[in-house]
């Protein structure tokens, strides 16, 4: 692409992202002058976050429009690889960190990238025949928001005032909710943590790791007073999850372990309830449920799996 074409599909994603990216995420009314007005502001001092901002502009625009989804996803990538490498170097020299605003534009960067992330694979592999490559993909996205643990929790200490009071909000939006939904989850996580802990299948290591991943699942669905950014119990959960897992149990999920499949596939009822206003999610549940589904048919897996697949089913999914 000439250097004219690229500057001028880089305007045309600046307005999209302003226009319709910055509205799109599931946020309360009064904070979304932080997405559609002040992130571009702070992106324009801080070249890292723009790269950011443009990525995500990309891949929304190659969501809404299919016919030209090639286009927008490399376009997108290569702002992508620029945001990537400026947090990189940020996090190496230390410099612009330290600042109020440097911080911010660092955990404002990190959240885009997590959005990005999930709706780039997804869309990169949209074709229901890659639904194999699914869990792989997933992993990769649980190694993208474990990495920026460390760099948001240090940077949101930052937050300048304003900013924190918008998107500390205790009025979530209420379409986003799932209802009963995370109360059913946890009281038929309470009924598997039980198996678990008898299941003669499983050795007393595997036994304790699967233990600790349900009460991951169980505390990240449940209240956190102490969270700092108010959303969606449902939304909260999809991002909080991958960061309290022990690495032994991505371990199992990486051996595809029937027990830690079967625990997985609660963790997809949640992104399943988050799809409908969180695009940038949607048709991830689907593509997950068909892969593990196949690698769950023994016995006593498939009996113990069964309302989790039934409950996923249950609603389907566009793709």
């Amino acid at each position: 692409m000439a250097v004219t074409d690229a500057r001028i599909l880089d305007l045309g994603l600046l307005h999209h992202y302003t226009s319709r990216t910055s509205q799109s995420f599931p946020i309360p009314p009064q904070s979304i002058w932080v997405f559609m007005d002040y992130i571009p502001r702070v992106a324009l001092s801080h070249p890292h976050l723009l790269h950011q901002v443009l990525a995500l502009a990309a891949v929304h625009a190659a969501y809404l429009r299919p016919g030209d989804r090639t286009k927008y996803l490399s376009h997108g990538s290569q702002h992508q690889g620029h945001a990537i490498a400026g947090m990189r170097r940020l996090l190496l020299v230390g410099a612009d960190v330290a600042t109020e605003e440097g911080s911010l534009a660092l955990f404002l960067a990190a959240g885009l990238f997590l959005a990005s992330s999930f709706a780039s694979r997804h869309l990169y592999n949209a074709d229901p025949g890659a639904a194999h490559t699914a869990m792989d993909e997933m992993l990769e996205i649980f190694t993208v928001v474990r990495g920026l643990r460390a760099i948001q929790d240090a940077s949101i200490r930052q937050i300048p005032d304003n900013v924190v009071h918008s998107l500390v909000s205790d009025r979530a939006p209420a379409e986003v909710s799932s209802g009963g939904t995370l109360d059913l989850v946890r009281d038929k996580l309470d009924e598997l943590a039980v198996f678990i802990s008898t299941c003669r299948h499983l050795d007393q290591a595997e036994a304790h790791t699967v233990g600790e991943g349900i009460a991951a699942l169980i505390q990240s669905t449940g209240d956190m007073p102490g969270s700092k950014v108010k959303t969606s119990h449902e939304l909260r959960a999809v991002f909080m999850w991958p960061r309290a897992l022990a690495q032994e149990f991505i371990a199992l999920l990486e051996q595809r372990h029937p027990a830690a499949l079967t625990v997985f596939l609660y963790y997809c009822i949640v992104l399943q309830a988050t799809e409908d206003t969180c695009w940038f999610l949607d048709g991830w549940s689907a593509r997950l449920t068909r892969a593990i589904g196949k690698w769950l048919g023994d016995a006593p897996w498939a009996d113990v799996s069964r309302w989790p697949l039934e409950t996923l089913r249950l609603k389907g999914s566009r793709h």
